[in-house]
């Protein structure tokens, strides 16, 4: 198997070519996850939990495990890579070349079928009790047929440092992080729901950021004080609007869940035309959170060890209160020197 490097972003997750994946000899664009050059210990620790996650997962909505290399050194991972760039550089750069206020029938239907697709990947990461913790556009990629899929290079920070707040060395992204994620790193399917609401709002607003004119600490005081403030897309109809606030609800366990909001969506599409081309899946029992979800990727921020708080700017603030929301701090792992992958 060959490999083609190229658009390198970061020494240890970056796009290229591969050859050999299949019966012809055709290229194949792929994402490259590899391994620290230093070998260490916990770094290859880290990148074999990623392969062992990668091998179990197979849905036509979440990015898949194309090859794994460990004859040669470094060590990777290849995986899709749909089109060059995300789904947030897909959905930007389509803004100008649709109308601004009436969505037409086929751009209706595209929203709804990309909306339909990721709450699929997320039912199924759900399904296999992940939790994904970063949801959101540029955590989507979307191939040359337009399937879209769930996706986590751990880049978000590096490509999109406006979607981040810093935090001792962890970069939160707290305009898409639910009340019970910002305060206790309570993070769950719900915590989840919560970020695929926001991204769903994201979607119709082609790529917008969350919360604009605010600053992150005004985002912080209105998330945590049930004042949620993210308007009406002009072309999101009042029908899907109700599943963002569905989503947004300050009690997690009344949530929506992914598998309602999937049937819901194909609801609204009858007006249009029946969704095709997503895979199904069999109904779930509700799940309760046992706090031992495995994360999508391992390699992602963690919550912390009960020993290890990371602090909010300002320690000095007081502790929250109805009327001051803000907490001190967040029960995250910052991190440790690990390599983004």
């Amino acid at each position: 198997m060959l490999i083609a490097y190229q658009n390198i972003i970061l020494r240890l997750s970056f796009r290229g070519e591969a050859f050999g994946l299949g019966p012809s000899n055709r290229s194949k664009a792929v994402t490259v996850k590899m391994l620290s050059p230093d070998g260490a210990e916990m770094n290859r620790e880290i990148f074999s939990m990623d392969i062992e996650m990668l091998s179990s997962i197979s849905h036509m909505n979440v990015i898949g495990l194309l090859a794994v290399c460990t004859k040669d050194s470094p060590e990777c991972v290849l995986l899709d890579a749909g089109l060059p760039g995300d789904l947030l550089t897909y959905m930007r750069e389509r803004k100008d070349t649709v109308p601004q206020h009436i969505a037409t029938e086929p751009e209706s239907k595209e929203l709804l079928r990309i909306a339909d697709e990721i709450s699929l990947g997320m039912a199924y990461l759900a399904s296999e009790r992940f939790i994904h913790k970063d949801l959101a556009l540029r955590n989507c990629i979307i191939n040359n047929n337009g399937v879209v899929k769930i996706s986590h290079f751990g880049l978000g920070p590096l490509s999109y440092p406006e979607a981040y707040y810093r935090v001792n060395e962890t970069d939160l992204p707290i305009r898409w992080m639910s009340p019970e994620a910002i305060t206790s790193a309570n993070f769950t399917t719900r915590s989840d729901v919560w970020s695929y609401g926001v991204t769903l709002w994201e979607l119709y607003m082609y790529g917008d950021l969350p919360y604009e004119n605010l600053s992150d600490e005004e985002v912080l005081d209105c998330i945590l004080g049930g004042k949620q403030s993210l308007g009406k897309p002009m072309k999101c109809s009042n029908d899907l609007l109700s599943v963002m606030k569905k989503c947004w609800d300050q009690d997690p366990n009344a949530r929506i869940g992914f598998l309602e909001i999937h049937d819901k969506i194909n609801e609204f599409a009858i007006f249009h035309s029946p969704i095709s081309g997503a895979t199904p899946i069999s109904p779930l029992s509700p799940m309760t959170p046992t706090g031992l979800e495995p994360d999508f990727f391992p390699s992602t921020f963690k919550p912390a060890a009960n020993n290890s708080t990371a602090q909010w700017p300002n320690s000095s603030d007081p502790k929250p209160t109805s009327e001051n929301p803000r907490p001190n701090s967040v029960n995250l792992r910052p991190n440790s020197g690990n390599p983004q992958s």
